[in-house]
């Protein structure tokens, strides 16, 4: 007979006869090879595997859901880098020879850094019924460089705006159903508020009612704004106060279409938070035309149209009920004509260009 078996010999009958010891029904029995002690670990066992399920609950619904008093401070970067691939020009009806355009090389860089700090004064169902909006930081700069077989040349442009240092208020008008924005306790050029967005929480990427790991859903090509000018035009001026902010940038805003898809990848942890991993796909397409004068002071029709495709993830941070962050990156073709006059004849240039862009969020609260 085997030790185990002597062990429970000795306690036989001591369960009314059911030839099962009492420490063994009571789980407390620590003989080597017990069946009770072979069950406990596999029910152990099991709780392990399951303890994602019971520590990490699966959301029903992914929403905005942070507290009133929350303070957010989310720090927006949006950054392009491109160059030329073609060029071509028309001049008086004649094609300039392709010779001519030889050992010319330009470059564009754009980078965009916003940083706001959003106090949630009163929540509503799923977004802000008031919020303020500090602009601590609002800084856009962009770089064009050319060479040549003459040689080279680089001009860099660096732009402000008056809302930087400025609070704003948003309140939800529940019978207009929309918001209305003003100044945060001082006077202020209310232009500045026309076109200022209210969602920088990246909310409309979320998926309506219900979903699992696994899960995809489809997100209005429109919604590529949230992410191509955060919180609305900025109202942009450069150093001679000259608006970049215009009608072009507008046309490109209003026109975007195409596919933007996101998929419920899994959760994890980061930083010991509980965060819903998003995988967002971006296949967009804008364009937009405006008419501006040139240093000649003649008048020029300027179109521009994208191609833009991007994958990244957006981090939800499902305590707190916010997003934690983001990350796209991709490619970016961009499409240039300008018509107009060139020495006292009609002319048309045509530009290709290509390269990369990232545009990243940083969410920090306040504690």
């Amino acid at each position: 007979m085997r030790a185990t078996d002597v062990g429970h010999a000795s306690e036989a009958g001591s369960a009314e006869g059911s030839g099962i010891p009492h420490s063994c029904l009571l789980g407390r029995c620590k003989l080597p090879g017990c069946p009770r002690e072979t069950d406990a670990d596999m029910k152990t066992q099991i709780a392990w595997l399951l303890a994602p399920l019971v520590f990490w609950p699966l959301p029903e619904e992914l929403y905005l859901r942070v507290e009133s008093g929350t303070t957010l401070t989310k720090t927006f970067e949006h950054r392009m880098d491109v160059s030329l691939d073609e060029m071509s020009m028309m001049v008086g009806g004649q094609e300039v020879p392709p010779e001519h355009f030889e050992g010319l090389e330009i470059s564009i860089t754009e980078t965009l850094t916003l940083v706001f700090i959003d106090e949630y004064l009163e929540m509503g169902d799923g977004k802000p019924a008031k919020l303020r909006r500090t602009f601590e930081e609002l800084t856009k700069q962009s770089t064009e460089s050319a060479s040549t077989p003459q040689g080279d040349n680089e001009k860099t442009s660096e732009e402000e705006s008056e809302l930087e240092g400025t609070s704003v208020v948003f309140a939800w008008d529940e019978d207009e159903g929309e918001y209305t924005v003003e100044f945060d306790d001082k006077e202020g050029d209310e232009d500045l508020l026309e076109e200022l967005e209210e969602d920088t929480d990246l909310r409309m990427f979320l998926p309506e009612g219900d979903v699992d790991v696994g899960d995809t859903w489809q997100i209005d090509g429109a919604m590529m704004k949230l992410l191509a000018r955060p919180g609305g035009s900025m109202s942009f001026v450069d150093e001679d106060g000259e608006s970049s902010d215009g009608e072009l940038q507008d046309e490109y805003v209003a026109n975007f279409e195409g596919d933007i898809t996101a998929t419920f990848e899994r959760l994890t942890k980061i930083d010991g938070r509980t965060v819903a991993l998003i995988n967002i796909e971006v296949d967009i397409t804008t364009q937009g035309e405006e008419e501006s004068e040139n240093e000649a002071g003649e008048m020029e029709t300027n179109r521009v149209s994208f191609a833009i495709v991007l994958e990244g993830d957006l981090h939800w941070d499902l305590e707190a009920g916010h997003a934690a962050g983001l990350e796209l990156s991709g490619e970016v073709e961009v499409e240039m004509t300008v018509e107009g006059s060139f020495m006292g004849q009609e002319s048309q240039r045509e530009m290709k260009l290509s390269g990369s862009t990232i545009i990243t969020l940083e969410v920090e609260a306040e504690e």
